[in-house]
């Protein structure tokens, strides 16, 4: 398999991770004990939303320009 094709399964498998924390893991920590301080959702979806971004251009790059 070529290492493109590798690069881009492995930003997709990211990606719908990231989108599964994103729908789940605010309303989670909202439950989660006393180990972990609630999380926003609008902070988290931010954050979540520009390191997938930010794989994606890594990914493209390395697509485009060669790994």
């Amino acid at each position: 398999m070529p290492s493109i094709t590798i690069g881009w399964v492995f930003t997709l498998g990211v990606l719908v991770h990231n989108l599964e924390e994103a729908l789940y893991l605010p309303a989670w920590s909202a439950d989660a004990g006393r180990w972990y301080r609630p999380i926003g959702a609008r902070e988290f979806r931010f954050a979540i939303g520009v390191f997938s971004a930010a794989i994606l251009v890594l990914t493209a790059a390395a697509s485009i320009f060669g790994s």
